[in-house]
């Protein structure tokens, strides 16, 4: 053999030797068994300096390897995949590291660099391959991926471990595999980091630059959702949107949306686009398009523009208003610039702000001023008035300051403010207006308070204000002078007396016009003084079942002015003559008072008894009051005939005078519950506890020293709910005299015409409610609209439906109660309420009596509503309120509603049909409070046009 054949031999003996030593890892597929699949994989790279050795196997281990305990438990499905080593439970978990070895570029270098800076950990359901030649590790259904903050869900994932990228798509079901292409749907592979959660077509995301490009995503930015398109992802989470879809509406086909070129989300600071259109629906509204956007998502205060309103009223015109600028100048304190215009004339500014120093203080302050032009400038209609409001609200942490409270209540408007300006018909309800300034202080471990108001309320229907500035009172909390310091037993009599001490100054002006504030009339009007309260009582308890109270009450006076009054020959008249000083009036009264409460007990029934308990409660008590009054009045002539009146120089001072004449009076009252507990399988107890009557008071007084009608009326109270669904009210008066046939009441007793009583007035209310399904009563904090046991409507409807009561413009009821519209009626029109659709439908009625005679003569009202609700579908909900005056014989006005749940939208049509109110408004708008402003449209012919005859 010569020499060249001497090489080929070696050579050939060589390249055997080598295709041994590799055959086991070229050669060998192992598929996993289910007891196999039970060691997950991680891949680690470490930061060491690894060096190969030589040893006498035929392969070399690498002992510190980059690469340990691979990533994913695995099944594989196809044994024929060639140039791809599995997993083995023969090689272990060192699997990875002998593949990196026996590569060759590894091989070659004496140094191996890290792979990664940090593990990635994974798992996957059905099978893992790793191609020796690309590097590439591939993973099938249910695969996970983890590194650093970053997690990938997908049913297959790429893993290149020279390019560092990771590659995600999705995969038809396997469930799927008969159907049609047409009805095959891939999963989407889900893409999360810190934050933000991205649902996705396909992906690539590269471990080392923190990049991602993604096609076909789905993401939330606060209230943002972006769809489709083409997406950067930046290693700051900005992403940067190509033909992407920007909607605030979560269903799975959004329902519209704004088809954008491009675009930029900063994560939660805002969303900056390019040319884009509106899409309602798929279908595109081009003139709907916007050269760029800019939406706010950020969660704390930034400045900005705030959209104006876009609107029309008859009166006024077409406006654009409440918009403006937000200014955020710090964590403490902002500020915000408003601002509106009307088409005919009328125009209005204003700015608000609010401040907040935690564990200090937080108020807020703001002012308003417009001009209002209402009607055609030659008529004698026509009206043209300027109008402020400026509003301040101030609180104190009590735990800042020891004892020491300062708070605002500010609300302060012109007259007519709320009649021209206002937007709402709240606003223009309310005729009062009220402010207060408080300082208050206490000492910690001493009975004493002190506190200064300044107060001042209006009355925007006559333009009249009353201020008390200031009013200051200091008082005394509970002293008991005679107790010991150190007591052994029970204490003495004498111990358990205590008084109190209340002192009260005021500076009063009342009823004075706008026009006269810091004139020479208001400092005349001014009435001020002090008054002092001293209040000594002590309880005593007999034998543990009565209560005894007697007690002992103080009070003076002081006043600075006294208005004498004389009769002038001359000018045959009473001349009043003030006179400044110092002057004392005082009183006194003592009184004595007992109760108890004696209960009765009785069963009804063998089986399954109900067990009855009746509660009653007297109360007796004697007081008496000597005549210091009489010292304090006067008797002079009142015309040229002679007659005569009596006066007070102090009658029209703050705190008055004493009455004359003395009193000595025994009241009496009765009070009485009735329950009962009857058997219930509901209850542990095998009993239930229900109130049949929940009260029921008599009270009255009889005056033993009055010179005539000594007996005063009784008062009767009941109070009942049947079945806690069935309210029943009622209240009754009952007058022992008789009346002559004027209808004055006489000192003779009605029982010489054969009758106990003579009832003079009499009121009762009950109401009953259905409801299908939905909520129980209490389930929520609050009441639907459409729940038969809120009880708002009704009351609100009827104090609303007759137009005196509700503008407050009857003058001659002006001192009628019942006539009015009172602060509870109000702040009941002024709750939010909101439609429950989980309430299939809904009925509630009211019946309400009123009877009044106190001379001979009788007044009735009665009347009945209802409000009734019905679901037509899940979406459609139609509901209604009317009621009919017995008294009128009519049917007094009522609303229709209809609301639809559009799912991002809500629309809403409200209709008056009849009476003053007449009125109807439409409004259909986006629930999102970030397009609210945009995306709406309104409709209404409101009650303030009718109001102006426009």
């Amino acid at each position: 053999m010569n020499n060249k054949g001497i090489k080929y031999l070696i050579l050939f003996t060589i390249g055997s030797l080598i295709l041994t030593s590799w055959y086991p890892y070229f050669d060998k597929s192992v598929s996993f068994t289910d007891s196999e699949k039970k060691d997950s994989i991680i891949v680690k790279s470490s930061s060491k300096k690894l060096s190969t050795k030589k040893s006498n196997k035929r392969d070399t281990t690498l002992k510190d390897s980059a690469l340990v305990d691979s990533i994913f438990d695995t099944t594989l499905k196809d044994s024929n995949l060639t140039d791809s080593i599995i997993r083995d439970s023969i090689i272990g978990d060192s699997i990875l590291g002998k593949i990196i070895q026996r590569d060759s570029a590894l091989l070659d270098s004496e140094v191996y660099e890290p792979l990664l800076s940090d593990p990635i950990h994974g798992k996957n359901r059905d099978s893992l391959v790793y191609n020796l030649v690309t590097k590439d590790v591939f993973a099938w259904r249910n695969g996970e991926v983890t590194y650093q903050d970053m997690k990938l869900n997908a049913d297959y994932i790429t893993i290149n471990t020279d390019t560092k990228n990771i590659r995600a798509e999705g995969l038809y079901p396997a469930d799927t595999a008969n159907l049609a292409d047409s009805l095959k749907v891939k999963t989407r592979p889900v893409f999360s980091q810190k934050n933000d959660k991205y649902e996705v077509d396909s992906m690539v995301y590269n471990m080392e630059s923190g990049k991602a490009f993604i096609q076909g995503v789905n993401t939330k930015q606060g209230e943002s959702i972006i769809w489709g398109g083409e997406v950067k992802k930046m290693p700051d989470n900005i992403i940067h949107m190509h033909k992407a879809k920007y909607t605030v509406c979560d269903a799975d086909h959004p329902h519209f949306y704004l088809q954008m070129t491009k675009g930029t989300v900063v994560p939660d600071k805002n969303t900056v686009f390019g040319p884009a259109y509106m899409v309602i629906e798929d279908v595109p509204i081009y003139f709907l398009g916007v050269p760029f956007g800019f939406f706010p998502q950020t969660k704390e205060r930034n400045s900005g523009i705030i959209i104006p309103e876009f609107g029309e009223e008859y009166v006024k015109g077409f406006f654009l208003r409440n918009g403006g600028y937000y200014f955020n100048l710090g964590d403490n304190f902002d500020l915000k610039l408003l601002g509106g215009i009307y088409t005919l004339g009328s125009w209005q500014v204003g700015l608000g702000s609010s401040y907040n120093k935690r564990y200090k203080y937080r108020g807020s302050f703001s002012f308003d001023y417009g001009a209002n032009k209402i009607g055609d400038k030659n008529s004698t209609d026509y009206i043209d008035t300027k109008n402020i409001a400026v509003r301040w609200s101030h609180s104190m942490d009590n735990k800042s300051t020891r004892g020491l409270n300062f708070a605002a209540s500010v609300n302060y408007t012109s007259s007519s403010y709320n009649k021209y300006q206002t937007q709402n018909i709240n606003d223009y309800l309310s005729s009062q207006t009220s402010s207060s300034i408080n300082l208050s202080k206490s000492w910690a471990g001493k009975p004493f308070t002190l506190s200064a108001t300044a107060s001042l309320s209006q009355n925007t229907r006559d333009s009249t204000i009353s201020m008390n500035l200031p009013t200051i009172s200091f008082n005394v909390s509970r002293i008991t002078p005679f107790k010991r310091k150190h007591s052994v037993g029970k204490d003495r009599w004498y111990e358990k007396i205590a008084f109190t001490y209340g002192m009260n100054f005021k500076n009063d002006l009342s009823n004075i016009k706008e026009n006269q504030l810091m004139q020479k009339d208001m400092f005349d009007k001014m009435r001020l003084g002090f008054n002092h309260n001293i209040p000594v009582s002590a309880s005593f308890n007999h034998k543990g079942w009565l209560n005894i109270t007697p007690s002992l009450s103080y009070q003076e006076r002081w006043y600075f002015r006294s208005i004498e009054q004389n009769w002038d020959e001359t000018s045959q008249s009473i001349i009043k003559d003030t006179t400044s000083g110092f002057y004392r009036v005082n009183n006194w009264n003592a009184s004595l008072s007992a109760n108890t409460k004696l209960y009765g007990t009785y069963t009804v029934g063998r089986k399954n008894p109900i067990f009855f308990r009746h509660l009653f409660t007297p109360s007796f008590g004697f007081s008496f009051t000597p005549d210091c009054g009489s010292k304090y009045y006067r008797t002079i002539q009142s015309d040229s005939t002679g007659n005569t009146i009596e006066y007070s120089p102090w009658s029209n001072e703050l705190f008055g005078v004493p009455s004359k004449g003395r009193s000595a009076a025994l009241t009496f009252s009765f009070g009485n519950t009735l329950e009962a507990k009857v058997h219930s399988d509901m209850d542990s107890t095998g009993y239930k506890k229900v109130k049949i009557i929940e009260r029921l008071n008599i009270s009255s007084n009889y005056n033993f020293i009055a010179d005539s009608l000594n007996l005063r009326p009784f008062s009767f109270v009941m109070q009942t709910n049947i079945a806690n669904k069935f309210p029943i009210s009622f209240n009754a008066t009952f007058d022992p005299y008789q009346v002559n046939e004027n209808g004055t009441k006489i000192n003779r007793y009605m029982i010489e015409k054969g009758h106990l009583l003579r009832m003079t007035n009499l009121s009762f209310s009950l109401g009953y409610g259905f409801q299908g399904g939905g909520k129980k009563e209490g389930s929520s904090n609050r009441t639907a609209v459409n729940n038969v046991y809120n009880n708002t409507n009704s009351m609100v409807n009827t104090a609303m439906n007759n137009k005196d009561t509700f503008f407050r413009q009857n003058e001659d009821n002006k001192d009628n109660s019942n006539a009015l519209m009172n602060s509870n009626d109000l702040a009941l029109m002024a709750a939010s309420q909101y439609y429950d659709f989980s309430i299939p439908w809904s009925l509630s009625l009211s019946y309400n009596f009123s009877y009044s005679k106190p001379g001979n003569d009788a007044t009735i009202s009665q009347s009945a509503n209802f409000n009734a609700s019905v679901n037509l579908t899940d979406k459609w909900a139609i509901s209604g309120s009317a009621g009919y005056d017995f008294a009128q014989g009519k049917v007094t006005p009522g609303t229709i509603s209809i609301r639809r749940d559009l799912h991002c939208w809500q629309m809403s049509l409200t209709w008056v049909p009849v009476g003053f109110r007449q009125s109807w408004s439409f409004s259909l708008n986006v629930k999102s409070s970030m397009l609210t402003d945009i995306l709406k449209a309104e409709k209404r012919n409101s009650f303030y046009d009718n109001i102006y005859g426009y």
